[in-house]
């Protein structure tokens, strides 16, 4: 609906008049104020009786931007109010006036209600004998400011001493017309779920039912229960087969020239006997480096209980690999030599490893850029796995790499394959320069993995890495002392340091969603339909279903059919609760979508993992809320 709501560091200057309160907690006032006012009706206004008590709690928008009505229309977040007396958890009716019809800014040809000049909300007060028993009112005002330009999330928590109102409470009479006409043409809003959206059912509630957030109650419904796994048997079967199935897909294709290189015998391999013994070598140690990348995951995943594929936790993760690839085309087109990883045939720099030293360290690499493509084919047996003991999560790892390893393992015993593979000559130049422009290629396939914000400053790390790079190389050489080529050469090295440094300081903008928390879950659980979808910056697959299934655009006929609300739990960073729900619903891995019904269905939610298409989930909305 929109992009993300932009922070808009302004100073409001309009005045404040009494009992007027800016939105706390920020650096910078939002460009709003508010106030509440106590009245007592002289005569019936809308539903409430001649003798009633209301607040009126004005919401005074600042020039120039405007809030959502309570019924927005097809955009637009719904300003809610709750308001609570305190001791006895009393939650009071809020009537809400209806807005001006305006065009949305963000959305332009869309038109929503809007409050754009001072609005009152209305609060239905208790009598005064039973307002005197009380002590305490609790407000909670939730709405999205706009201008032309940006959003302003507001959620705002105010007490008000019930004595102090006591003492400000006017009668209400024919000289307040700025709001009795209001109070007339106001309808009622929820109660005891201010964030629900309108449409759902309505009331004074006095006791409203206290629920704790307890994820491990859940007992999910896969849409596939055919791929779920119950037993090691099967997880250690299909972690085999899908990490060979790891070899021929997307994130494994673009490092294609890290396994071609095994392939191709070095001009300085010598005889057919020694070409064959660097042939076995190669594709062992290569399907070594396979192995010991999966047995490090398995026990780091197992020992602090991240979720599957977390190593790409934060952009910082995409960002160096992105750099590391950049630097290995640079090599390959003769910029200069890496000295752990150097994929040219037979020209090694001075401080390169041996090949043996260069097949594992590449096998690992390759690995490495595998996970993130793992969840279409491993989502249900890691689900299973990860909440194993140790000795399982390390063999059924074992056997997804494994699988990956074993092409690589089946080759290398039949090292006469080299006879048949084309001799070394210079052609293997112009190769090597057709698998730096691949890998060249994988830089960009990258850079779609991080929020727009960084790639400006990622542009520029990459520009900061050839310059390093061609000083690594041009600038010094073997006639040079050891103090100066490695002086020279740490000067490039804090040059990309330097870049890093920069690009990893840009923050990407919040999700447009409604972002998770106990709070929010504990609140709509049972109460509201929910889409909830676990997804993270670090996660390809779930970019991918939010580019192309869960679009506004697929996603608005479903919210209007159902009344669904979206939640969003983001685990690019760490989220104890948001993990908590995720293992709540038998998983660890993402991408991961649950739908939860109302009533009492609502901890038997429908849960879609890894890749699904938009018709599976207008399947799977059918099957979460009974509807065929």
């Amino acid at each position: 609906m929109f992009g993300g709501c932009l922070l808009l560091l302004i100073v409001l200057g309009t005045g404040i008049g009494p009992w007027e309160r800016p939105a706390r907690g920020d650096a910078v006032p939002a460009p709003y104020s508010s106030r509440l006012e106590t009245y007592v009706l002289s005569d019936a206004l809308g539903s409430l009786p001649a003798g009633a008590t209301v607040g009126v709690y004005w919401v005074t928008p600042a020039p120039g931007w405007y809030a959502y009505g309570h019924e927005p229309g097809p955009t637009g977040m719904p300003t809610t109010l709750q308001a609570m007396l305190e001791p006895g958890e009393k939650y009071l009716q809020v009537f809400y006036p209806p807005g001006i019809v305006i065009e949305d800014s963000l959305e332009p040809g869309v038109m929503v209600e809007a409050f754009k000049e001072a609005t009152p909300l209305f609060v239905a007060l208790p009598g005064e004998e039973v307002l005197q028993e009380r002590d305490v009112l609790h407000i909670h005002l939730r709405m999205l400011l706009c201008s032309d330009r940006s959003c302003w999330p507001i959620d705002l928590r105010e007490e008000h001493e019930v004595a102090d109102l006591l003492e400000r409470t006017r009668h209400a009479s024919g000289s307040e017309p700025d709001w009795t006409e209001q109070l007339s043409a106001a309808i009622p809003g929820a109660t005891t779920t201010p964030f629900v959206r309108p449409g759902a059912a309505s009331g004074l509630v006095t006791e409203p039912t206290l629920v704790e957030f307890a994820p491990d109650r859940l007992e999910p419904v896969s849409f596939q229960p055919g791929l779920e796994v119950r037993g090691l048997g099967k997880a250690l079967l299909l972690a085999l087969l899908g990490g060979l199935i790891l070899n021929l897909t997307p994130c494994v294709l673009p490092v294609v020239s890290l396994k071609l290189r095994g392939l191709i015998p070095d001009a300085s391999s010598g005889d057919l006997e020694s070409q064959r013994k660097a042939f076995r070598d190669h594709n062992q140690l290569f399907a070594l480096g396979i192995l010991t990348f999966f047995m490090i995951l398995a026990f780091l995943l197992s020992l602090t209980g991240m979720v599957w594929g977390q190593i790409f936790q934060s952009p910082t993760t995409v960002i160096v690999l992105a750099t590391l690839l950049l630097a290995l085309s640079l090599s390959l087109f003769g910029v200069f030599n890496l000295p752990v990883i150097d994929l040219k045939m037979g020209r090694k720099g001075e401080t390169s490893l041996s090949n043996e030293g260069q097949a594992y360290f590449t096998g690992m690499l390759a690995t490495l850029l595998a996970t993130p493509c793992s969840g279409p084919f491993l989502g249900g047996v890691l689900a299973w796995t990860l909440i194993q003991p140790p000795l399982v999560v390390a063999g059924v790892f074992f056997c997804v790499g494994l699988g990956m390893a074993a092409p690589y393992f089946v080759v290398s015993f039949f090292p006469n394959l080299v006879r048949f593979l084309p001799r070394p000559g210079n052609w293997t130049l112009y190769l090597e320069k057709a698998l730096g422009f691949l890998l060249l290629a994988t830089c960009i396939y990258l850079l779609t993995f991080l929020p727009g914000e960084f790639l400006f400053p990622v542009l520029i790390l990459f520009w900061a890495t050839g310059m390093a790079s061609w000083i690594w190389g041009g600038w010094t050489n073997l006639s040079h002392s050891a103090l100066r080529r490695w002086s020279i050469r740490a000067g490039a090295l804090v040059l990309v340091l330097a870049a890093g440094g920069w690009a990893l300081t840009a923050k990407p903008v919040s999700s447009d969603w409604e972002l998770f928390s106990a709070e929010l879950y504990v609140q709509a659980l049972g109460a509201d339909r929910m889409l909830v979808e676990f997804t993270a910056e670090w996660c390809p697959n779930c970019k991918f279903l939010e580019k192309t299934v869960l679009t506004p655009g697929n996603l608005a006929p479903f919210q209007d059919k159902y009344g669904l609300r979206l939640v969003k739990v983001d685990l690019t960073h760490d989220s104890p609760d948001g993990m908590a729900l995720l293992r709540g619903l038998g998983s660890q891995s993402i991408p991961l979508v649950a739908i939860f019904d109302r009533g009492e269905s609502a901890e038997r939610p429908v849960i879609l993992r890894d890749l699904f298409t938009l018709g599976q989930l207008e399947q799977a909305l059918e099957k979460a809320f009974h509807q065929r």
